[in-house]
């Protein structure tokens, strides 16, 4: 009887970011092992983000979806808009310091995991 899951292709991911990509960069670290994903896209709210170097290196797509002065449902559709263009099937949050529109939420119920770079109690 076999145990665990079979391997198949591996999953499309999006990570989104704020910052300067630490996060993400252990996520790209860690898929030059075996892992179920493969990082195809890097979504932040910041043009000058230092995630848009690290995903340019890694030869990772990126979008810059601003959010300032926008309204929640804007900014919800072409969050959308881009992770469909992308095919994505699974969302890391890796250090995004806003708050993800409650469409994207639904649209990808069960599929978002949070990275957290601290020890929880």
């Amino acid at each position: 009887m076999k145990k665990g899951v079979e391997a198949g292709p591996p999953l499309v991911a999006a990570a989104f970011a704020s910052g300067g990509g630490t996060n993400v960069q252990a996520l790209l670290d860690y898929q030059d092992k075996l892992c179920p994903w493969r990082l195809s896209l890097v979504v932040t709210d910041r043009e000058n983000a230092g995630v848009l170097e690290r995903a340019d290196v890694a030869g990772i797509s990126t979008a810059v979806i601003s959010v300032q002065a926008r309204a929640s449902l804007d900014v919800a559709q072409d969050m959308l808009s881009v992770l469909e263009a992308h095919r994505v099937e699974v969302i890391f949050l890796a250090g995004y310091l806003r708050l993800i529109p409650s469409e994207v939420v639904h649209r990808y119920r069960r599929r978002i995991l949070n990275i957290h770079p601290a020890l929880l109690p």
